[in-house]
């Protein structure tokens, strides 16, 4: 997804003990720009370590998990110019959401700040700066939907893509993403016809 342009800014002369949950997810990420490849891979590690580090362990994730970490600040605004955006206010992170879009595209655009958020702790964080966005994507869909917790609903004979969706609280579309990535769109129905069908939220799609 495509949210709105992040102010530049940094944290790095906050207080450390303010933010050890994104030292901890910043450490992840090697000290140099990465190419695309890489990016995802450590977007992912990020993703599985931040749910550890909040304790949950089965679907639907929920967005309070961003609420315990120390150093952001979540506002869900009536109206927004944009589906999201994030920025240091010289404090904390202030990361803001359009109310308008369903509950679903809300989550993904939460986790997607929260990638820039962290990313925020290097100067240039990829090779190709154009990368961001897709990597924060990337991130949003491992967070919403963990790469072993969708195996294992598919495991225990979940294989409709709307249940898994709904599991998870994802658009059909975002899982179905989610799903071809892990190589698993022949183990679900109604997946390979699957098309964008329209979605009431009013910021459906804006990629």
């Amino acid at each position: 997804m495509r949210a709105g342009r992040k102010q530049q800014q940094s944290d790095a002369t906050a207080p450390h003990h303010h933010f050890s949950e994104l030292r901890l997810l910043r450490s992840l990420h090697p000290q140099r720009p990465l190419h695309l490849i890489e990016a995802l891979h450590v977007a992912e590690r990020q993703a599985q370590r931040l749910l550890r580090h909040v304790g949950v362990s089965r679907l639907p994730v929920p967005t309070e998990v961003f609420q315990q970490l120390s150093g952001v600040s979540i506002h869900r605004l009536a109206s927004a110019p944009v589906a999201g955006a994030s920025y240091w206010n010289g404090r904390t992170w202030i990361i803001v959401i359009d109310g308008r879009q369903c509950d679903a595209h809300q989550r993904l655009t939460l986790a997607h700040e929260f990638k820039h958020v962290i990313d925020a702790g290097r100067t240039k964080p990829y090779i190709d700066e154009g990368l961001a966005e897709s990597v924060a994507d990337f991130f949003a869909r491992c967070l919403l939907a963990p790469r072993p917790w969708v195996k294992a609903e598919i495991g225990r004979g979940v294989q409709e893509l709307d249940v898994l969706s709904r599991r998870a609280r994802m658009t059909c579309h975002h899982m179905a993403e989610r799903l071809s990535e892990l190589g698993l769109v022949d183990q679900v129905r109604r997946l390979r016809s699957f098309g964008r069908s329209r979605c009431r939220c009013r910021r459906a799609w804006w990629r």
